[in-house]
């Protein structure tokens, strides 16, 4: 999910053996990059290579050397945000995303970072403010709108979690997952032959979609006044 994350940073495409001449900060065999680099540059370009090797702790040394020496910069910022997150040290990872957007409030990736740490750390409310401070950067954010929705919908605010499913199915009706959230709120809500029409729409084009599934057999429960909602 935070691939996209990585995307927003600039980074040269060509990674090359170390230099004798130039050699790395750190211990290990971290690439150096070869050219008229100023060591701010140096810094940024063996930070990216370590982690393209998947060397997490050297890249992070590095962004704490450019932190260091250059002081707080965006990029830095959610760049290390990003490597905490792979090495699940979510803590870390959300100060670093939190220091990115002190530099820049109005980053949506800085925003999505510390409301998907939130979530790992079991900080449910603090996903939704976070999350809720996105939409009003980013009203039409899909990972936004989303993530609202499932965690209404995790914390059994059904209503809640409905508005946002239905905001979503109306941008993207294809989306077979966000229509079948959609459905288990009406179900939920005892509108279940709302629920039940969606379901059904959705086995149409994906008969092996599970929920669906199960929603529809739920829901024919109900019809056939064998249960509840």
């Amino acid at each position: 999910m935070l691939v996209a994350f990585a995307a927003t940073l600039v980074v040269a495409a060509a990674y090359s053996v170390a230099s004798p001449r130039n050699p790395s900060p750190l211990s290990g065999s971290i690439p150096q990059i070869s050219g008229n680099l100023t060591p701010a540059q140096q810094l940024w370009q063996n930070l990216a290579a370590a982690e393209k090797n998947g060397q997490y702790d050297d890249a992070l040394e590095y962004s704490r050397l450019l932190r260091e020496q250059h002081g707080e910069l965006y990029l830095v910022n959610l760049r290390a945000g990003w490597l905490h997150y792979l090495k699940k040290d979510f803590a870390s990872s959300l100060e670093a995303y939190r220091r990115a957007s002190l530099q820049s409030p109005g980053s949506v990736s800085a925003l999505q970072g510390m409301a998907s740490c939130a979530v790992e750390l079991g900080h449910i409310d603090q996903a939704i403010q976070t999350t809720n401070a996105l939409l009003a950067i980013d009203p039409m954010n899909y990972q936004a709108n989303r993530r609202l929705a499932d965690l209404y919908f995790q914390k059994k605010n059904i209503a809640r979690a409905e508005l946002f499913y239905l905001k979503l199915s109306s941008l993207y009706p294809e989306d077979l997952d966000v229509a079948t959230q959609l459905a288990w709120c009406y179900h939920g809500q005892a509108r279940v032959e709302a629920a039940q029409s969606i379901f059904q729409s959705v086995l149409i084009v994906a008969p092996n979609h599970s929920s669906a599934q199960v929603g529809w057999n739920a829901c024919q429960v109900v019809i056939k006044g064998k249960g509840t909602p």
